[in-house]
């Protein structure tokens, strides 16, 4: 059960919250986000959700320049969207847009906002979607920018390559797999190889 694990996580990362960060997305921020990610994965307790994002609020209130903060509640909104949460998309959208503002050169927010548009395809309406592919303003194509942003600032971060090749080949769309492919290209020269 993933309560435990949640609440555990939820104590250290409202406690470490407000902390600086020197590096740039240093590999420990990243071992933490991703380890925040796995605990909401593992549960499906909305209830026990909105209570840490209840908590979470409030120590962002106190440390509104914690991008590693705007980050966690960018991922637990997404995770209280996968749980049928529908209202917290723009939430979370919000939270990593933030965190893009604050560190725009961390690949996390550019990521987190890709997920965010990915969820948008599946909220729109057919006729919509089609209407916004046509002028290059549907939420795939914003998730794919999103995805090789993610890419760009860097090349060797996995996770946005994975979705911007995977977000390319579902396109279709030339431009979309040249840009995949220019990303794996640099990626190959770094640790992602």
């Amino acid at each position: 059960h993933a309560g435990p694990v949640l609440s555990a996580l939820s104590v250290l990362s409202v406690l470490s919250a407000g902390l600086p960060h020197l590096a740039a997305q240093a590999p420990a921020d990243r071992h933490m986000l991703e380890a925040y990610q796995d605990s909401l994965a593992a549960t499906r307790d909305t209830a026990g959700l909105l209570a840490h994002e209840k908590q979470m609020m409030a120590v962002a209130k106190a440390h509104r320049d914690s991008t590693l903060l705007h980050l966690k509640l960018g991922f637990l909104a997404l995770r209280v969207t996968d749980l049928g949460g529908r209202t917290h998309l723009d939430a979370a959208g919000s939270e990593f847009e933030w965190a893009a503002d604050l560190e725009p050169q961390w690949p996390y927010p550019w990521y987190g906002l890709g997920k965010v548009e990915l969820e948008d395809v599946d909220a729109q309406a057919p006729v919509m979607t089609g209407f916004q592919t046509l002028l290059g303003k549907d939420p795939m194509t914003r998730a794919a920018n999103a995805f090789a942003r993610s890419a760009e600032v860097d090349p060797s971060f996995v996770k946005g390559l994975i979705e911007l090749a995977a977000t390319a080949l579902e396109q279709r769309i030339n431009s979309r797999i040249t840009v995949a492919r220019e990303a794996l290209r640099k990626a190959a020269a770094t640790s992602a190889a």
